[in-house]
């Protein structure tokens, strides 16, 4: 007992992370630094009690003595279906969701799923910090609008409201107060739905809605927010949010979908890249601003050459699904203090067939499953992380030019879709300051570490998503080619075996074949951590 307790605080916690809830109460009970630890304000706002059922029996008396102990609570109410046959079921399953059995609010004074779970917030004096809804009855507005200020303590809302139609009106509203709730994200299904907030302390915002008065909400709080996530309902309402002032936002995301042809239309009544006043103060408005998250054609063609001269703070961009045009990519490049940029489900429109980005200040790159690739040339030559998609045959001669041009790389992880040349890992020696290599999503043979020299600075491997052969792994020189190995993942991989490889070992099961592996990697590395998690064998 001595020796575990000399562990940090936060190794304890973590190791506590993985034991059943059940024993939490045998542990805390063992010495009075377990019992600090468990029921510490801190390890139980790290941690989230999330209960999923249908909330129509009453809770159990253990049930309600469990949840004080938290301060992060998830309540998902799912609706109780009998068991049918698999064909009653198939068809129950195609069915509208409108058509479910929901309870409405009139009947919250009845033993229902919603009285139950009106009884467990409010009855039982909970001092939770958080709160998760995720629901389809009906009493959400009770809930919510008329007794929330009860729990006195809430610092994070979080509400998925799957409302049935038939039980609500264009006139309805939700209002939210509270004066110390500081994060608030909405996902609603229902456009029928009015919401209204007056929270004076909200720094954290997301609305994940095609309701028009999100807008609204953001526009009441637009200078006291510091993050803000918003699902545009209509290019208007983007062009509304682009003049409020965010003055203490470090954090933007926005989300426009399939707005391609909005934008071909709207770069046809403009001057070209001539932007307006609106957007130039829109990025000098938020003079905070960090992390910018870009899923829209419109927003990007609008603002991107105006952060280019403005935004000198901005550190991290991430565009998703954009068909990211020549002049767009030249702003990119001029972003000043730019360090991580995300490009995923992009497309470039570049007059060349390769376009290339020059960026050497730039410390972390990501690209994955876009259609047009980059040339990774000295442009790139302060890069410390890559992470990268492959689709095509030739995927190692571009893996050979990150090794020899992205000489300062720390951490590389390659996705491949397509079969891997054998001489693929040829050139990785070049990466001589490599300290995590991750490679997923394709077959690795012997033949792949053969080509490999060594690489003593490289301390973690992570295989994810990989086919190998057990006799081919077993087989290769990992202790020569890795010898400063501390941890080696196996993370979802399917290692095969046969009697025809070349082992003098027979397997009655698989986990025989997994005790086998791991003791014989160990052998072979026996200063690394080994894991196998969730792999299989057969």
């Amino acid at each position: 007992m001595d020796k575990i307790n000399e562990l940090p605080l936060e190794i304890l916690e973590h190791i506590f992370h993985y034991l059943p809830f059940k024993t939490w109460k045998i542990c805390w009970s063992v010495c009075s630094l377990w019992y600090r630890i468990l029921r510490g304000t801190h390890f139980q706002r790290i941690y989230c009690l999330s209960m999923n059922r249908t909330f129509e029996p009453q809770l159990s008396e253990l049930e309600k003595r469990i949840f004080p102990s938290f301060r992060n609570i998830a309540l998902v109410q799912w609706v109780h279906r009998d068991d049918d046959d698999d064909d009653d079921y198939e068809e129950r399953r195609l069915e509208p969701v409108e058509k479910d059995e929901v309870t409405s609010l009139k009947y919250l004074f009845e033993p229902t799923p919603e009285k139950n779970i009106s009884e467990l917030l409010f009855s039982l004096e909970l001092d939770f910090e958080s709160l998760e809804l995720c629901s389809s009855f009906g009493s959400g507005r009770d809930i919510i609008g008329n007794r929330l200020r009860e729990i006195k303590n809430l610092r994070e809302l979080i509400l998925n409201m799957y409302v049935s139609h038939n039980q609500t009106s264009d006139q309805e509203l939700w209002l939210i107060e509270h004066d110390r709730i500081e994060t608030l994200k909405i996902d609603l299904t229902v456009t029928k739905i009015n919401i209204d907030a007056n929270l004076p302390n909200l720094r954290t915002l997301a609305l994940l809605t095609d309701c028009y008065w999100a807008f609204h909400i953001i526009e009441k709080h637009c200078t006291q927010l510091e993050s803000l996530e918003v699902q545009f309902h209509s290019p208007e309402t983007m062009n509304n949010m682009l003049s409020l002032k965010f003055s203490a936002m470090t954090n933007l995301q926005a989300h426009l979908y399939r707005d391609k042809f909005v934008q071909e239309n709207y770069k046809q009544t403009q001057n070209g890249y001539m932007h307006n006043k609106k957007e130039e103060m829109f990025i000098k408005n938020m003079p905070k601003l960090k992390t910018l998250y870009v899923e829209s054609n419109l927003l990007l063609y609008r603002i991107a050459e105006p952060l280019s001269r403005f935004a000198h703070q901005l550190e991290e961009l991430t565009l998703e699904c954009q068909q990211i045009e020549f002049l767009q990519l030249k702003a990119i490049e001029s972003m000043p203090n730019l360090k991580v940029l995300n490009l995923l489900y992009c497309r470039i429109a570049s007059t060349r067939i390769l376009p290339t980005v020059t960026m050497p200040l730039l410390e972390k790159l990501t690209l994955i499953n876009n259609e047009s690739h980059v040339i990774f040339d000295n442009g790139l030559c302060n890069l410390k992380s890559l992470k990268v998609t492959f689709w095509t045959r030739s995927s190692h001669k571009a893996l050979h030019k990150i090794c020899k041009k992205l000489f300062n790389l720390q951490k590389l992880e390659l996705l491949v879709y397509s079969k891997l040349a054998n001489t693929a890992f040829r050139e990785l020696h070049n990466l001589t300051k490599l300290t995590t290599f991750r490679i997923g999503k394709c077959e690795l043979k012997a033949i792949h570490w053969s080509h490999c020299s060594a690489l003593p600075n490289l301390r973690r491997i992570v295989l994810t998503d990989c086919r190998l052969e057990l006799s081919a792994l077993l087989n290769a020189p990992l202790a020569t080619i890795f010898p400063g190995l501390r941890e080696f993942y196996f993370k979802s991989c399917a290692i095969g075996y046969s009697k025809k490889s070349n082992i003098a070992v027979s397997f009655n099961s698989d986990d025989e074949a997994r005790q086998y592996c791991l003791q014989q990697l160990r052998a072979i590395l026996p200063d690394c951590g080994i894991s196998l998690h969730d792999s299989l064998f057969g």
